[in-house]
């Protein structure tokens, strides 16, 4: 089955209404050219003249930062690799090292930068991202059990994420500030061909041959931005040392998605636990133990997004029609 080629657009020439309708509604992949993050200040500040990342400078701003580090030498299935929390400088200092002297490959992932510093102005969500329900709820929590969904990931060559599918059954969209990237993506209901044909406990794609499943890869260049729709499973691979910025967001087009996946994972849990229910004194404290399992293996509970979704409505209301963002928001 050929590979589906993955439309690149310029922002100049694509208005917030060709997005909507042609990929966020459709929930088609696509990548923004490297016009849409030319005038982030993190694109000077955190890099070279020759594009390459300025390691003195992030650790001058950031070193004394403790950030998540995965040993992807260590990786089984996705989320199950060894993770630790260092200094910033400390991996750095991993990272300015030769690759035939490092002992592991080694990836900072789902650093929770935003919610470090929040005043920050290195980067800003471009519009077409920006009817963000998720993250605008986590910002109104005000709290550090429930953190946000904005990330900064950094690794080097050969550093990789494996066949996933994003949380909450999300949209993402990953901004590369310098370095490049290689995505391999599969349309909805393509990763049961691939389950059937490898089992389920599938992580790695690289070697596996894909001619019968419909799938697209993507070069990402520096600069350059990559829309993953909901429901699209992929797999990430960095090509040469690599930082970028990722958000992963909710809205009107995916909540249905969203409400879906939780119900059906509740369902599940509760079918997990139907053979304790004697433990539980009784129904209501049986779907309290169910919504606290649901919540600690997906980040949210069916009373969360309730709260997410009341949330969106009333800043909804508190705008003007004519708004054109707001005007999609609840299309």
């Amino acid at each position: 089955m050929a590979k589906k080629t993955v439309a690149r657009l310029s922002p100049e020439s694509c208005s917030y209404a060709d997005f909507y309708e042609g990929y966020l509604q459709r929930n088609e992949p696509c990548v923004f050219t490297k016009e849409l993050t030319e005038d982030w200040p993190c694109g000077k500040e955190w890099t070279l003249p020759t594009g390459e990342c300025d390691l003195d400078k992030l650790s001058s701003l950031y070193g004394e930062c403790d950030v998540p580090v995965t040993d992807c030498d260590s990786q089984g299935g996705y989320g199950e690799a060894q993770t630790s929390t260092e200094k910033l400088r400390d991996f750095l200092n991993y990272m300015r090292k030769p690759a035939s002297e490092r002992t592991s490959c080694r990836y900072l992932k789902d650093w929770h930068f935003y919610r470090s510093f929040p005043e920050s102005k290195v980067y800003s969500v471009p519009e077409y991202f920006s009817s963000d329900w998720l993250n605008n709820y986590c910002d109104g929590r005000f709290d550090a059990v429930n953190k946000d969904y904005r990330f900064v990931y950094f690794g080097p060559a050969a550093s990789w994420t494996p066949l996933h599918v994003d949380v909450l059954q999300s949209f993402s969209w990953s901004a590369n500030v310098c370095g490049r990237k290689k995505w391999i993506l599969f349309r909805p209901g393509e990763e049961k061909k691939l389950f059937a044909k490898f089992g389920t406990n599938l992580t790695d794609i690289s070697e596996v041959d894909l001619s019968d499943v419909e799938h697209s890869v993507v070069v990402q260049e520096a600069g350059e931005v990559i829309f993953v729709p909901s429901s699209w499973y992929h797999q990430v691979h960095n090509i040469g040392d690599c930082l970028s910025i990722n958000h992963n967001w909710i809205n009107a087009v995916n909540v249905d998605k969203v409400h879906s996946f939780l119900l059906t994972s509740l369902e599940n849990v509760k079918k997990e636990l139907t053979g304790g229910w004697n433990v539980f004194e009784s129904a209501e404290e049986f779907e309290e133990r169910c919504q606290k399992i649901m919540k600690a293996d997906c980040g949210m509970d069916l009373a969360e997004f309730a709260d997410m979704f009341n949330m969106a409505s009333q800043k909804k209301l508190a705008h003007q029609e004519s708004d054109l963002l707001f005007k999609y928001m609840f299309l």
